[in-house]
């Protein structure tokens, strides 16, 4: 029996195995060797120099973390760059939104003080008023009965105020009271003395007199004119909602009035007095006067033409916004003046000379 028998099998392999191994081996080596000559021989042909492997092997290790940082210099680069492209593409467009803003910002602006301008301009004193309003005013300051216009010149009035004086043969002269130049939108100026004038001082009063104007009636009073005070006033009193005209120059003017006599028939002398009465007012001081028409007597009905009769003046001062106590052929104490809708009404109290008491009842219509 063969020895070669007993032989394990994979024994019969190792051999060629290792061979096989030992060839691929020998191969890398000498690839490897034949690399690092060309390397060699490149590096020398590149910086003119030997060098040994290890350190050319170093070096390669060196060119590698010098490209590493190269790229990762480029590419921060490349980032910083994209960086300050995108903060200067945001800086123009904040420029530009900022310029936009502020142009618009300025228009806004501009607008505003144009507006503002208007504002102004629409707001002067004068506005609201007519020239017609500010001769009515010069009128008013004055006292003089008539005024006019003698010259307009870019907003700025000459105002000659007046009266016709009748010279009593037919023929008549002008008696000049004053002359203002006014500013029309600030309502300031001067007289024909220079002395200055500020109509902003009496607008209030202008105002109130205006008003007081479109009632203003010198129609004659008949008895209807008066029911409401003897069906109504005279039994329940005055309406305790009714609101009070307040300035005391809203009740100048020309007032229908109705004066009663005894009205308590206590003193046997009852009677209906009708008549105008005219208020007017200088500051605090207040004159009303009189100017008779009829009287009616109860007892007998019989009726009494007094339109020839002087007018009676009283004469006093406001007490304040509702109250007025005057003095004449007797008292008068007025103690409400009111409104109700687009007729304005008034009462009060009047003292004879010999004692005895009357009512005196104010009323007149703006007929719109």
């Amino acid at each position: 029996m063969s020895k070669n028998k007993n032989i394990p099998r994979w024994r019969k392999f190792l051999a060629p195995f290792l061979i096989i191994l030992s060839s691929i081996l020998l191969v890398v080596l000498v690839g490897q060797f034949a690399v690092n000559g060309i390397r060699k021989a490149i590096y020398k042909a590149e910086y003119g120099e030997e060098v040994q492997l290890k350190d050319l092997e170093k070096k390669d290790t060196e060119q590698k973390e010098s490209a590493k940082d190269e790229f990762a210099d480029e590419s921060s680069k490349k980032d910083e760059d994209a960086i300050t492209e995108k903060k200067n593409s945001e800086d123009i467009k904040s420029e530009d939104k900022t310029t936009s803003e502020l142009t618009e910002e300025s228009t806004d602006s501009e607008q505003k003080e144009d507006n503002t301008e208007a504002a102004t301009e629409d707001a002067s004193p004068g506005a609201e008023f007519s020239e017609n309003d500010v001769v009515k005013m010069c009128m008013m300051i004055s006292g003089a009965p008539q005024g006019e216009i003698e010259e307009s010149n870019n907003g700025t009035l000459t105002i000659h105020v007046y009266e016709t004086v009748d010279d009593g043969d037919g023929n008549s002269h002008i008696a000049t009271w004053n002359r203002y130049t006014i500013d029309h939108n600030s309502l300031t100026g001067v007289d024909m003395l220079d002395n200055p004038v500020d109509l902003t001082k009496r607008v209030s009063e202008y105002n109130q007199r205006k008003q007081a104007a479109q009632f203003s009636t010198k129609e004659l009073p008949k008895v209807e004119d008066f029911l409401w005070y003897r069906d109504d006033v005279a039994i329940n009193g005055i309406p305790t909602d009714v609101p009070q005209i307040i300035g005391r120059f809203r009740t100048v003017g020309s007032w229908k009035m109705l004066l009663i006599t005894d009205p308590e028939f206590k003193f046997d002398s009852n009677s209906w007095r009708l008549m105008n009465a005219d208020i007017q007012i200088t500051g605090k001081n207040v004159t009303m006067t009189l100017d008779w028409d009829t009287v009616l007597i109860s007892d007998t009905d019989e009726v009494i033409d007094e339109s020839s009769q002087p007018n009676s003046v009283f004469e006093g001062t406001w007490n304040d916004d509702s109250t007025v106590s005057l003095t004449g052929s007797g008292s008068i104490e007025m103690t409400m003046f009111y409104k109700i809708d687009n007729t304005e009404y008034a009462v009060g109290t009047m003292i004879w000379p010999d004692g005895v008491p009357a009512t005196v009842v104010l009323v007149r219509t703006y007929e719109k």
